[in-house]
This record gives structure tokens, C-alpha cells and sequence, in this order.
């Protein structure tokens, strides 16, 4: 219900006229001025879980909620298409990235359950890394875990770009179809629909996570093409 919540919530937070039967529906199970000053285009977080929604008359009135979002969606579009576009394109525009990974260990508990914290590679090469995107390491996230956000790295960034995957894999399908290798869309396919579910219901527009599997498949995306169609 992400995509639906932050359209809806992009009307309200551009103050936009709404008639006293939808305010009243809105009011029914949120409250719309805290809607609108938590709003944040690019992740429905703020708006669900701090906006005190009432969990109990939503799933009672679904239709009516539904009717709701067609109606605002028609009289708005602007707001609709805008609400839209900043929720996804991290997983379309090839320029954007979102934090990648934490480089330490969470836990509930204060012991991290005997977990400790083991480089792979050697501190000074994670540390010349580092200094290529100068302060991209944050400190005052979670538990104090860093956060690594890769978006200011040179050519290094573009393998934490999850647009660049997406595009990546639109031409190798095309480039498969090129070389009438149809059989190559299904696994092409089983990839393209997890992008094609994000595109539908991301709750945030670039979390890299959600895409993990793009990712690693990327060996498999680049060389299956160039495989002869009776070795497949």
C-alpha cells in the first residue's frame, strides 16, 4: 500500500481541496495535518508509522478507500505522477544510490549475542575506499552503525546505482531477442518481475536489499546471450 499512501499523502501535503466526505474518510483512520508535515517523498516510513493510522477500519473499507484514491488520482494527476516518480526512480534513473549496507553488527540484545566484527578485506585498502568519496560514512544511524552511501565515488558508485542493474538487464533482454534466444526470458523474466514489483509497491526508492538478487545475478545477465543457443 506504499505507492497508494504516498499519492494520496502528496495531495494533502500540497494542501490541495478535498471535499468533506474524503477529508472525513482520511480523518478516519489518520489525521491529516500530521500527514502533511511528515510526508517525505522518496520513503512511505513516515507517513505509516507516524501518523497514527487506525489499523482496525481500513481493512472494513477497502472499496471506499479505493474509490477515494481513484478519485484524488483523477483530479490530481500532477501530484499522483509526481508522488510516483520520486517513490521509484532510484530502481530506474541510473544516477541515484541509498544506503548500501551497515558495517557493523545490530542486535537486540547489548551482548550482539557473542558476534564480533571481522574486516575481510585489509583496513587500509577499506580506508583508501573510503577516501575516494571523502564523508559518505555516517555515524548517527541505528546503533551506531556506519552507513555507507557509495553515490559520490566515481564509476565505483554505478555498481550501487540500481538503475544501472535495471538497464543492464533491459539490454541484454533486447540483446537476446536480437539473437532469437527466446528461452533466455524466462530466467530474464523471473529477474524483470522483481523490478515490476518494486515498481508496484516499494515502500522507499532505492533500497538495495530489495533488489540484492538483480545484483548478484549480474554475471548470469551479461553472459547468458552470449551462450550458443544449443549449449543453453
Amino acid at each position: 500500500m506504499s505507492v497508494p499512501i504516498q499519492q494520496i499523502a502528496c495531495v494533502i501535503a500540497n494542501d490541495r481541496e478535498l471535499k468533506e466526505d474524503e477529508r472525513e474518510l482520511i480523518e478516519k483512520v489518520t489525521d491529516i495535518g500530521v500527514v502533511s508535515e511528515k510526508y517525505t517523498n522518496y520513503i512511505s516510513d513516515p507517513v505509516k508509522f507516524s501518523c497514527n493510522f487506525d489499523s482496525g477500519y481500513f481493512p472494513e473499507h477497502k472499496s471506499e478507500y479505493f474509490v477515494l484514491w481513484l478519485k484524488l488520482g483523477l483530479r490530481y494527476p500532477k501530484d499522483y505522477l509526481t508522488a510516483y516518480i520520486k517513490q521509484t526512480y532510484g530502481y530506474w534513473y541510473p544516477d541515484t544510490s541509498y544506503w548500501v549496507y551497515y558495517a557493523g553488527i545490530l542486535s537486540d540484545k547489548s551482548d550482539n549475542i557473542g558476534l564480533t566484527k571481522r574486516a575481510i578485506v585489509s583496513e587500509k585498502l577499506t580506508e583508501n575506499v573510503r577516501s575516494l568519496g571523502g564523508d559518505v560514512w555516517e555515524k548517527d544511524i541505528a546503533t551506531e552503525a556506519e552507513l555507507y552511501d557509495a553515490a559520490k565515488i566515481p564509476i565505483y558508485a554505478s555498481f550501487f546505482n540500481l538503475g544501472t542493474f535495471t538497464w543492464i538487464l533491459i539490454c541484454v533482454m533486447i540483446y537476446s531477442f536480437y539473437r532469437r534466444q527466446q528461452e533466455l526470458f524466462i530466467p530474464y523474466l523471473l529477474l524483470f518481475c522483481i523490478f515490476i514489483s518494486l515498481m508496484m509497491a516499494t515502500p522507499v526508492y532505492a533500497e538495495f536489499r530489495y533488489y540484492y538478487s538483480v545484483v548478484v545475478c549480474l554475471p548470469l545477465m551479461l553472459f547468458l546471450p552470449m551462450k550458443r543457443s544449443e549449449c543453453i
